[in-house]
């Protein structure tokens, strides 16, 4: 979502917020108005939207597991994320 860069600030400081929901916008218009109603539980919809994200790049089959090729553990589960 963030052009394969990490993103500059926790995401539990307001700084990390704003660019995490500043990112989530140009894919979800209205997750503004939305955050407003989870109240202390914006953080967990911010993550959510996030998901949704990946989601929605699953269905469209434009999703890439990082690193390329991973790795697996001691219980033969690959070792990767999915964006």
């Amino acid at each position: 979502m963030n052009g394969g860069q990490s993103m500059s600030h926790p995401k539990r400081r307001p700084a990390g917020r704003e660019e995490r929901i500043g990112l989530l916008r140009g894919h979800f218009p209205d997750v503004l108005t939305a955050l407003a109603a989870f109240g202390r539980f914006e953080q967990d919809a911010v993550d959510a939207y996030a998901m949704l994200w990946t989601a929605r790049r699953l269905v469209e089959h434009a999703s890439r597991t990082i690193p390329v090729a991973p790795d697996v553990d001691r219980r033969d589960l690959r070792m990767e994320m999915v964006a």
